[in-house]
């Protein structure tokens, strides 16, 4: 799998609603900290407020923190990318600024199991979801690059989404123009929690 060249990621917040709890983080100091650690490229940084990551070949790089999370939550954060092209393959009609979360999972990495997880390798590309209990799918399953749809960006997209306890979803992206596309999951059977609760962004 291709994963990104460089990301920018300048908020993310997660609302354990369930739990009626708050945890949110707008990366605004010096170093990283605040319970979270690097995984794959330890290429990481705060600059201005902005979680700045790098990719690689297969695996990816982001951040993992632990956190007490159940169903249903929400998340947002807004992402940027300064990738105009695929790294490796510039002809394509996408580039390659994509971003990943996954929830209760065992371990850092894209291809670990996770309660659920979601990535999107392009802005004008599908969504993936998969889970622990062997879940996968893509929404809207369209031809790519899929029309209506924007690449992400120099300037930031804001991306919201929502998991029920039956681990459905709807997840919305709004572009800087104000433009918003969403996608919606539905539920998925026999996906258990499988490691510690935890969240993470590969950005």
């Amino acid at each position: 799998m291709k994963v990104l060249g460089i990301a920018l990621l300048s908020s993310l917040s997660l609302c354990c609603q369930l739990a009626g709890q708050t945890f949110t983080d707008d990366f605004n100091r010096l170093n990283l900290g605040n319970g979270w650690y690097v995984w794959g490229n330890h290429n990481v940084s705060l600059v201005s407020g902005e979680l700045r990551t790098y990719g690689e070949w297969g695996e990816g790089g982001g951040i993992v923190r632990s956190l007490a999370v159940s169903f249903p939550l929400s998340f947002l954060f807004d992402f940027r990318t300064l990738n105009v092209t695929d790294d490796f393959q510039p002809s394509l009609p996408y580039n390659d600024g994509g971003w990943f979360i996954a929830f209760n999972d065992q371990s850092a990495g894209l291809t670990t199991t996770a309660q659920i997880k979601f990535f999107q390798p392009a802005g004008s590309r599908n969504i993936y979801r998969q889970t622990s209990g062997g879940i996968s799918d893509v929404q809207p399953n369209a031809t790519e690059p899929i029309p209506g749809w924007q690449d992400f960006g120099a300037v930031p997209s804001h991306i919201k989404g929502t998991i029920n306890a039956d681990l459905s979803a709807k997840i919305t992206i709004t572009y800087p123009s104000g433009q918003a596309v969403s996608v919606i999951f539905g539920p998925a059977p026999g996906s258990a929690e499988i490691g510690r609760a935890s969240c993470r962004e590969r950005v």
